[in-house]
């Protein structure tokens, strides 16, 4: 489902951005973090042709924006380290 809605997409941020308000409109949650890895096809495929460039984005709503200890804490989950 979420390969579905991301194809046509070019900038990754604006998916970001679309998932974590369609997940914070529909299921009303206190807060919501979307952290995206992406490659840059368009340096991977042409000009450049640099394998593996990649970009991270991330979309934030509720309770993770508005404590920065909240949001700190997610990141570590989601990173895997312990700061």
């Amino acid at each position: 489902m979420l390969e579905d809605k991301l194809i046509g997409y070019t900038v990754v941020n604006d998916a970001g951005e679309e998932i974590a308000d369609t997940i914070f409109d529909v299921l009303k949650p206190v807060g919501v973090m979307v952290v995206m890895e992406a490659e840059h096809t368009c340096m991977t495929v042409r000009g450049v042709k640099k394998p593996g460039a990649i970009t991270i984005t991330s979309a934030i709503r509720g309770g993770f924006r508005k404590d920065p200890r909240t949001r700190a804490e997610a990141m570590a989950l989601i990173t895997g380290s312990d700061k």
